[in-house]
């Protein structure tokens, strides 16, 4: 991506209100390490929730009798939750796995693992993973507490007002080369055995990208990475060529 439109892409992707040079620099070398595929791992940054010390301490500062002692299990709460496992959709964005199917996109944000070795992360990347998130997770709870500051709606799980926003600026279908390569092979297969529609698997991938934005029942085969080791040929080109 050329420097001149990376800070552009990442306010509004990140869903933050302003660019983070530093965050931006650790995460675009995290995707980097993991050969995380891009798409997904953009699309995955909405399952990260906010964390801040007012929302993680909201409990301990709940007892009045104690300010020192409700500070500091602010403190220790919110560290405890910028250091948690990676989101479930996260998780698999930087694994190269599939993601997070239609059905269960209630369970996106869910923690992938009771740690951060049962996550699924490779053991490589989890440092830089780790760090990201910490990152992350504390510059959405200052923009959420900014926003709940102005009047805006809070921060949290259910009400983070900038979710939808970067939903629609992630896609989560792509014309990737591997399903118009196969999209390509069924009309070519048809056309020269006779019989049958080998123009029906197209249609269904053009009907996924009229609304790429927007996630589709039945269409979860579209968010599938190409294999790390493509077939040579019509995989190895652009869409254009």
């Amino acid at each position: 991506m050329q420097p001149r439109l990376l800070p552009k892409k990442n306010q509004k992707n990140t869903g933050l209100p302003r660019y983070d040079k530093p965050l931006a620099v650790a995460w675009l070398s995290l995707l980097s390490r993991a050969k995380a595929d891009w798409t997904n791992a953009w699309r995955s940054l909405s399952s990260v929730e906010p964390v801040s010390k007012d929302a993680a301490g909201a409990d301990a500062n709940a007892d009045a009798n104690a300010d020192a002692d409700a500070d500091a299990d602010a403190d220790a709460d919110a560290d405890a939750a910028l250091d948690a496992p990676p989101p479930l959709e996260l998780a698999r964005a930087l694994a190269r796995e599939d993601p997070v199917p239609f059905a269960e996109q209630h369970a996106r944000s869910s923690p992938a693992g009771a740690t951060w070795e049962a996550s699924g992360v490779p053991e490589e990347i989890a440092d830089d993973a780790r760090a990201f998130l910490r990152l992350y997770r504390a510059a959405l709870g200052e923009a959420a507490a900014a926003a709940a500051a102005a009047g805006g709606e809070e921060g949290g799980a259910s009400l983070w007002p900038l979710r939808p926003r970067q939903d629609a600026s992630n896609p989560a279908y792509v014309p990737r080369n591997h399903l118009m390569y196969a999209a390509t092979e069924a009309i070519e297969k048809e056309e020269g055995e006779g019989g049958g529609d080998g123009g029906a698997e197209l249609r269904s991938l053009l009907e996924a990208l009229r609304s790429p934005f927007t996630l589709q029942e039945g269409k979860d085969a579209y968010r599938v990475p190409a294999p790390l080791a493509p077939r040579k040929g019509v995989e190895l080109l652009s869409c254009s060529s």
